[in-house]
């Protein structure tokens, strides 16, 4: 006996035409397809984001399924989340926040080193490289956060200052210190 999804009698949809508040609409009513397409437009974004915050690929991994797990949740469904991408990213950032403070807490001061391999032939700019993560990790917490989902995930001032419960204003003022600092850090050898 062959059994037939009731959902293939469906007509073809386009799911990137939809915006994503109807997507997890979509989704929470049992459209899988609706959420494919929702995780494909964030997946990449989200892991970029928090593989520079948290330096931990399977963490990284980790809070992703766990954002995307806790999308599906009540405050979605009850439409108390106004706008799902910000919801989204500032989700991964206070998990992210959470384990790194637990960290802290459970580690010696001492540095953990990067479990990345190596995959570039020039030695000189893999240390670069390797300055410049050590510096983003010395920033102080609030420029950290506005230069990464800046320049890992995209995201436009108004996008960032919603995550972070702060005006636009202050998003570009600590972006502006962010890059300042960097380029002290970097002994102005750092290009925007």
């Amino acid at each position: 006996m062959v059994v037939k999804d009731v959902r293939d009698d469906r007509p073809e949809r386009d799911y990137q035409s939809f915006n994503d508040r109807e997507l997890v609409s979509m989704f929470t009513d049992g459209d899988r397809r609706a959420f494919e397409e929702f995780y494909k437009r964030y997946h990449h974004g989200l892991m970029r984001f928090i593989m520079s915050y948290c330096r931990d690929k399977n963490l990284a991994e980790d809070v992703v399924q766990d954002v995307f797990v806790k999308l599906i949740g009540f405050k979605v469904r009850a439409g108390l989340v106004r706008n799902i991408k910000s919801y989204i990213y500032a989700s991964a950032l206070n998990r992210c926040r959470d384990i790194v403070k637990k960290e802290q807490k459970n580690t010696a001061l001492g540095d953990n080193g990067s479990n990345q391999s190596v995959t570039d032939d020039s030695a000189a700019e893999h240390i670069d490289i390797e300055i410049m993560n050590k510096n983003i990790q010395n920033l102080p917490e609030r420029q950290k956060e506005v230069l990464l989902l800046r320049t890992e995930s995209d995201l436009q001032f108004k996008e960032i200052a919603s995550i972070l419960g702060i005006s636009e204003n202050s998003a570009k003022v600590n972006y502006f210190y962010a890059l300042t600092s960097l380029k002290k850090m970097m002994g102005g050898n750092f290009n925007e």
